[in-house]
């Protein structure tokens, strides 16, 4: 596999799984409820989504952390 086709494999899953939680967040959002949400599990995700985004920026590691270049 080439270098190109594994960073489109991370990019893609780099942002599915920072992305996952958004239909969560809106059901919450339009019924004023999070009733149904483990708050346990919502914080482990969100703890984990930010070590996942820590590590990208200090390994550089564009599919990790998607960065635009500055112009």
């Amino acid at each position: 596999m080439t270098r190109s086709v594994v960073d489109v494999i991370g990019y893609a899953a780099a942002t599915m799984t920072t992305i996952s939680f958004l239909p969560q967040l809106i059901r919450v959002v339009k019924l004023k409820s999070a009733r149904d949400i483990s708050l346990g599990m919502f914080l482990i995700f969100s703890v984990g989504t930010l070590g996942w985004l820590v590590y990208g920026v200090l390994s550089h590691s564009a599919p990790v952390w998607w960065r635009m270049p500055l112009r």
